[in-house]
Protein backbone atom coordinates (compact mmCIF):
# COMPACT_ATOMS: atom_id res chain seq x y z
CA UNK A 1 0.00 0.00 0.00
CA UNK A 2 1.53 3.32 -1.08
CA UNK A 3 1.51 6.68 0.65
CA UNK A 4 -1.66 8.80 0.63
CA UNK A 5 -2.01 11.06 -2.39
CA UNK A 6 -1.63 14.26 -0.34
CA UNK A 7 1.65 12.99 1.12
CA UNK A 8 3.09 12.26 -2.31
CA UNK A 9 1.96 15.68 -3.55
CA UNK A 10 3.46 17.34 -0.45
CA UNK A 11 6.84 15.67 -0.97
CA UNK A 12 6.86 16.45 -4.69
CA UNK A 13 6.14 20.14 -4.10
CA UNK A 14 8.29 20.62 -0.99
CA UNK A 15 11.48 18.88 -2.12
CA UNK A 16 12.57 21.46 -4.73
CA UNK A 17 11.64 24.35 -2.41
CA UNK A 18 13.57 22.80 0.47
CA UNK A 19 16.64 22.16 -1.66
CA UNK A 20 16.68 25.76 -2.96
CA UNK A 21 16.27 27.28 0.51
CA UNK A 22 18.70 24.91 2.21
CA UNK A 23 21.31 25.43 -0.53
CA UNK A 24 21.28 29.12 0.32
CA UNK A 25 21.36 28.29 4.02
CA UNK A 26 24.33 25.91 3.96
CA UNK A 27 26.08 26.78 0.69
CA UNK A 28 26.14 23.21 -0.61
CA UNK A 29 23.55 21.68 -2.90
CA UNK A 30 24.59 18.14 -1.90
CA UNK A 31 24.16 18.84 1.82
CA UNK A 32 20.87 20.59 1.07
CA UNK A 33 19.59 17.58 -0.85
CA UNK A 34 20.58 15.22 1.99
CA UNK A 35 18.92 17.40 4.62
CA UNK A 36 15.76 17.84 2.50
CA UNK A 37 15.48 14.08 1.98
CA UNK A 38 16.01 13.36 5.69
CA UNK A 39 13.40 15.97 6.67
CA UNK A 40 10.87 14.60 4.20
CA UNK A 41 11.46 11.08 5.52
CA UNK A 42 10.64 12.38 9.01
CA UNK A 43 7.55 14.10 7.63
CA UNK A 44 6.45 10.81 6.03
CA UNK A 45 7.01 8.90 9.27
CA UNK A 46 4.88 11.42 11.16
CA UNK A 47 2.50 12.34 8.35
CA UNK A 48 -0.71 12.13 10.36
CA UNK A 49 0.57 14.73 12.82
CA UNK A 50 2.43 16.83 10.23
CA UNK A 51 -0.58 17.02 7.89
CA UNK A 52 -2.67 18.68 10.63
CA UNK A 53 -0.07 21.37 11.37
CA UNK A 54 -0.63 24.97 10.31
CA UNK A 55 2.49 24.83 8.12
CA UNK A 56 3.76 21.34 7.26
CA UNK A 57 6.32 22.92 4.91
CA UNK A 58 7.57 25.18 7.70
CA UNK A 59 7.89 22.21 10.06
CA UNK A 60 9.85 20.29 7.43
CA UNK A 61 12.16 23.28 6.81
CA UNK A 62 12.77 23.59 10.56
CA UNK A 63 13.62 19.88 10.83
CA UNK A 64 16.07 20.21 7.92
CA UNK A 65 17.80 23.30 9.34
CA UNK A 66 18.09 21.63 12.76
CA UNK A 67 19.74 18.65 11.08
CA UNK A 68 22.21 20.91 9.27
CA UNK A 69 23.03 22.77 12.49
CA UNK A 70 23.64 19.47 14.27
CA UNK A 71 25.94 18.33 11.45
CA UNK A 72 27.92 21.57 11.63
CA UNK A 73 28.19 21.33 15.41
CA UNK A 74 29.45 17.76 15.19
CA UNK A 75 31.95 18.61 12.46
CA UNK A 76 33.29 21.62 14.43
CA UNK A 77 33.65 19.46 17.52
CA UNK A 78 35.47 16.79 15.51
CA UNK A 79 37.77 19.40 13.94
CA UNK A 80 38.66 20.80 17.37
CA UNK A 81 39.32 17.29 18.70
CA UNK A 82 41.61 16.54 15.76
CA UNK A 83 43.44 19.82 16.28
CA UNK A 84 44.00 18.95 19.95
CA UNK A 85 45.22 15.47 19.04
CA UNK A 86 47.62 16.84 16.44
CA UNK A 87 48.91 19.72 18.57
CA UNK A 88 52.11 19.32 20.53
CA UNK A 89 51.48 18.39 24.11
CA UNK A 90 52.68 20.46 27.02
CA UNK A 91 55.39 18.66 28.97
CA UNK A 92 54.19 17.31 32.28
CA UNK A 93 55.94 19.17 35.09
CA UNK A 94 54.58 17.23 38.00
CA UNK A 95 52.43 14.12 37.63
CA UNK A 96 51.19 14.56 41.19
CA UNK A 97 49.75 17.97 40.27
CA UNK A 98 47.90 16.42 37.33
CA UNK A 99 46.49 13.69 39.57
CA UNK A 100 45.47 16.27 42.20
CA UNK A 101 43.71 18.35 39.55
CA UNK A 102 41.91 15.32 38.13
CA UNK A 103 40.77 14.29 41.62
CA UNK A 104 39.61 17.83 42.45
CA UNK A 105 37.61 18.03 39.21
CA UNK A 106 36.06 14.62 39.97
CA UNK A 107 34.89 15.96 43.36
CA UNK A 108 33.01 18.87 41.78
CA UNK A 109 29.21 18.62 41.61
CA UNK A 110 28.12 16.94 38.39
CA UNK A 111 26.70 20.06 36.66
CA UNK A 112 29.78 22.17 37.50
CA UNK A 113 32.08 19.43 36.24
CA UNK A 114 30.03 19.04 33.06
CA UNK A 115 30.02 22.78 32.29
CA UNK A 116 33.76 23.08 33.01
CA UNK A 117 34.68 20.13 30.80
CA UNK A 118 32.44 21.19 27.91
CA UNK A 119 33.93 24.68 27.87
CA UNK A 120 37.58 24.02 28.68
CA UNK A 121 38.33 20.43 27.74
CA UNK A 122 36.15 20.18 24.64
CA UNK A 123 36.59 23.89 23.77
CA UNK A 124 32.90 24.43 23.15
CA UNK A 125 31.44 27.91 23.22
CA UNK A 126 29.21 28.95 26.10
CA UNK A 127 26.28 28.77 23.68
CA UNK A 128 27.14 25.22 22.61
CA UNK A 129 27.62 24.09 26.21
CA UNK A 130 24.29 25.66 27.17
CA UNK A 131 22.55 23.84 24.29
CA UNK A 132 24.03 20.50 25.30
CA UNK A 133 23.19 20.98 28.97
CA UNK A 134 19.75 22.41 28.27
CA UNK A 135 20.36 25.55 30.34
CA UNK A 136 21.04 29.23 29.69
CA UNK A 137 24.45 30.64 28.83
CA UNK A 138 24.36 32.61 32.08
CA UNK A 139 23.84 29.38 34.02
CA UNK A 140 26.84 27.81 32.25
CA UNK A 141 29.05 30.79 33.15
CA UNK A 142 27.82 30.65 36.75
CA UNK A 143 28.55 26.91 37.03
CA UNK A 144 32.05 27.42 35.61
CA UNK A 145 32.73 30.31 37.99
CA UNK A 146 31.70 28.20 40.99
CA UNK A 147 33.78 25.25 39.73
CA UNK A 148 36.90 27.39 39.27
CA UNK A 149 36.41 28.98 42.70
CA UNK A 150 36.15 25.53 44.28
CA UNK A 151 39.21 24.26 42.39
CA UNK A 152 41.26 27.29 43.46
CA UNK A 153 40.30 26.75 47.07
CA UNK A 154 41.16 23.04 46.84
CA UNK A 155 44.40 23.29 44.88
CA UNK A 156 46.10 26.58 45.64
CA UNK A 157 47.92 26.99 48.93
CA UNK A 158 46.61 29.62 51.29
CA UNK A 159 47.94 33.00 50.32
CA UNK A 160 48.61 35.57 53.00
CA UNK A 161 45.93 38.23 53.15
CA UNK A 162 46.76 41.44 51.38
CA UNK A 163 47.49 44.28 53.78
CA UNK A 164 44.95 47.06 53.75
CA UNK A 165 45.57 50.77 53.85
CA UNK A 166 44.25 52.85 56.68
CA UNK A 167 42.88 56.37 56.36
CA UNK A 168 46.34 57.76 56.82
CA UNK A 169 47.66 55.69 53.85
CA UNK A 170 49.81 53.32 55.94
CA UNK A 171 49.60 49.58 55.43
CA UNK A 172 48.03 47.46 58.12
CA UNK A 173 47.98 43.65 58.18
CA UNK A 174 44.49 42.16 58.13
Amino acid sequence: MGPPEDLAAFCASEYPRLVRALSLYCGSREEAEDAAQDALVRACERWRAVATMASPGGWTFRVATNQLRSRYRRSRTAARALARINSPTVPVQDAAEIIDLRDAVARLPKRQRQALLLRHTFSLSTEEAADIMGISQLAVRSLIHRAVTTLRADLLPERPAEPTRGRDGTRHPT
